[in-house]
């Protein structure tokens, strides 16, 4: 087997594992229920997608407005559970409270994916990129 990607430097979700052997190809998720959903959501849905022939496979994103500010600077990429609801000024994004890879309530609660980029703070009111949860 072929060893093509073994990590990512995002949270949750760090250990991840893909390979291939000719045309079959194996995707090992995190053993952790939120670092495996958002695993999957970022990267093997839309791997599967382009596989099948589709291009609105994968997770559908937009663009809001950061209700509270992400203040500190995180060494992976970060996709925080958060809930969407719209404003005059168009969506607005609220990160929720998050214990850990393992928090499966919060995760519950979330209908979006607030992405924070490796290395940057996000100021409140400045726009992001999110990830919707169907």
């Amino acid at each position: 087997m072929k060893t093509t990607l073994h990590q990512v430097l995002i949270r949750p979700g760090r250990p991840i594992f893909f390979g291939s052997r000719g045309r079959h190809v194996v995707f090992g998720l995190p053993g952790n229920p939120v670092s495996a959903f958002v695993t999957f959501e970022a990267l093997v849905r839309p791997f599967l997608g382009r596989m099948m022939g589709y291009d609105g496979l994968g997770a559908r994103r937009l663009r809001a407005r950061l209700a509270a500010p992400l203040a500190k600077k995180m060494e992976r990429t970060v996709f925080w559970p958060a809930t969407l609801s719209s404003s005059a000024e168009g969506p607005v994004v609220a990160t929720l409270p998050w214990k850990s890879s393992a928090d499966l309530a919060t995760l519950a609660r979330a209908d979006a994916l607030a992405i924070q980029p490796r290395g940057t703070t996000i100021d409140a009111n400045s726009w992001v990129e999110v990830v919707l949860l169907d």
